[in-house]
């Protein structure tokens, strides 16, 4: 049980990690995340970032369900979820930096704010609509891995 809860906590920690150093490694022109396209601040993103590790964190640790265990549940959910969506952010971060390596400087245009936006809810989307079975079925082996 706390095997698997240290597991998943460290799995949240290095996709935070690698997704928050592949953002500031990279070019933020191209950024999509709408937090960062409406404040323009890399302190409230980094800031986000962290209360919600931290709060995720804080959560599966040390959370007791008493009556029902559909909250343990969505904790374990939630978990798998960011270090899916973590990923799947630096790994873009990554396809946008080998764009920018392998293309000349005119080429490449900043997508405007709107469309950023659309274009991150879209990818948001697949993911919503596509993967909900698999991260089902994730979440629910770590939650029964930790609780049952």
């Amino acid at each position: 049980m706390k095997k698997t809860k240290l597991i998943l906590i460290i799995l949240i920690w290095i996709s935070g990690l690698f997704d928050l150093i592949t953002f500031f490694l990279g070019n933020h022109t191209f950024e999509a995340n709408p937090l960062y396209l409406l404040s323009k601040s890399y302190i409230l993103l980094l800031g986000f970032k962290f209360i919600v590790l931290a709060g995720v964190t804080y959560l599966i640790m040390f959370y007791k369900p008493k009556k029902r265990q559909i909250w343990a549940f969505m904790l374990c959910f939630i978990g798998v979820y960011t270090i899916i969506a973590q990923c799947i952010g630096g790994y873009s971060n990554l396809q946008v930096q080998h764009e920018i390596a392998t293309n000349p400087q005119g080429e490449i245009v900043p997508m405007e704010q709107q469309k950023a936006m659309l274009n991150y809810s879209l990818v948001f989307g697949v993911i919503i609509l596509y993967f909900p079975m698999l991260m089902s079925f994730l979440s629910f082996w770590v939650f029964e891995r930790i609780y049952l």
